[in-house]
């Protein structure tokens, strides 16, 4: 496989989420390729990734005249434990309390930036009196995930199928008694996701289960018949329980 990550300023933001909207429109149109967008206070982390060897692929060319600050991983042919082995460097082990939140929408790059401008305004805001960083994270979803699913077996999960996006936001902060405060911000984020997307006919309803947080129900988001469908294979597979029984809580199909 072939991989690069760039660092880019938070001026460049605007540019990368208009041609991140149109890769979605456009280049993601070549299976072969995916873009990781993880917007920071600070900077913003671009990298890209084609599942084959190559040179400077054409489905990223939206992006390369985009000025970055520093590239922190040339383009390489690699293999994907290579990557795995750089990528994992790159965490911190300092204990912190956490939260994620998920939302969705249909491909917009004026939605992007609306719902960005806010985020940055509460998040910047909260940072300051808490520490907390928070991330603004848009995942790429291709129609041809959910088609691939189908043919291959079904789409218990429901997912959406046009292409659209998972928005995630990864929370980090020190101390418990900030915690109202600081999850106020995902959580108002979210709001605003669902309110301009909902305006603008742009919502996606549909909640990523990895991404969402303590107080979200992404099975919900699944649909009642794939979420019958999703008990019915857990008793296939785990007719005893043993994973709903022992799995130290969260979103199990058993509650749900």
């Amino acid at each position: 496989m072939w991989y690069q990550v760039g660092i880019y300023a938070s001026a460049q933001v605007p540019a990368i989420l208009d041609a991140f909207a149109k890769w979605q429109n456009t280049g993601a149109t070549d299976l072969k390729s995916t873009v990781a967008l993880i917007i920071g206070l600070q900077t913003t982390t671009l990298g890209f990734f084609y599942s084959e060897p190559a040179s400077k692929p054409k489905a990223f060319e939206l992006f390369y005249d985009i000025p970055s600050l520093a590239i922190a991983i040339p383009p390489t042919n690699g293999t994907v434990n290579s990557l795995t082995q750089v990528l994992g460097s790159t965490f911190s082990n300092v204990p912190q309390r956490h939260d994620y939140r998920a939302a969705s929408s249909k491909v917009d790059a004026q939605l992007y930036n609306d719902v960005y401008d806010f985020w940055r305004q509460e998040a910047s805001a909260v940072h300051n009196t808490t520490g907390a960083n928070m991330t603004f994270t848009l995942q790429p979803v291709p129609a041809n995930l959910a088609q691939e699913g189908s043919r291959k077996g079904g789409n218990p999960m429901g997912v959406p199928t046009e292409a659209h996006q998972w928005w995630a936001t990864l929370v980090d902060w020190t101390h418990a008694k900030d915690d109202e405060i600081v999850r106020a911000v995902p959580i108002a984020t979210e709001k605003k996701w669902k309110e301009l997307s909902e305006k603008r006919g742009l919502d996606v309803k549909y909640r990523f289960l990895n991404d969402a947080s303590r107080d979200q129900n992404p099975l919900a988001t699944y649909g009642t018949e794939n979420l019958q469908r999703l008990k019915q294979i857990a008793i296939k597979y785990d007719p005893g329980k043993v994973f709903q029984n022992l799995q130290n809580d969260g979103f199990l199909v058993s509650k749900a």
